[in-house]
Formats: C-alpha cells, sequence, structure tokens
C-alpha cells in the first residue's frame, strides 16, 4: 500500500501492489486526506490521517487494502479515552 495526494483535485488517493512492483490507484474517493502511517494488525490494516476540511486526525480500516471505510470520529473519541 502506499497514499499519495492527486495534484488535479488535492484528494488523498491511495495504490495497493501484490508485488512491490505494479501498482493499482484504488477507485475509492478519500477526499481532503493527508494519509500520514499506516499499521498492519491481526484483523487488517490500521490508517491515520489527517481529514483537512475539519483539521482532526482521521482513522480508516481495510480488511484487505482494497476497501475502507472511516472510523466515525464519535468513536475515535472514545476509544482514546
Amino acid at each position: 500500500m502506499a497514499f499519495g495526494t492527486d495534484l488535479v483535485d488535492d484528494n488523498a488517493v491511495l495504490w495497493s501492489s501484490s508485488d512491490a512492483v505494479t501498482w493499482e490507484r484504488l477507485p475509492q474517493s478519500f477526499g481532503q486526506m493527508r494519509f500520514r502511517d499506516a499499521v498492519m494488525t491481526d484483523s487488517g490494516i490500521v490508517a491515520v490521517a489527517v481529514d483537512l476540511e475539519i483539521n482532526a486526525a482521521a482513522f480508516w480500516t481495510s480488511t484487505d487494502g482494497q476497501t475502507w471505510q472511516r472510523v466515525p470520529h464519535d468513536d475515535v473519541l472514545f476509544a482514546i479515552r
């Protein structure tokens, strides 16, 4: 997995690869995010980003690196208390 920014619309983009040679851009829209880091867990991948629209941390999860779900903001606040 690799993350970056689409310079045309300034939205975050993610790429995936099974061999680190051939890369495919994921079609999912992530909006005005800046991904900062990601970590593999027993249940998948957790990525942390900055949501530039609300100037707050955003957390995303994926079980397969292809489909991503944003953790609801209220759940993130609850989890760090």
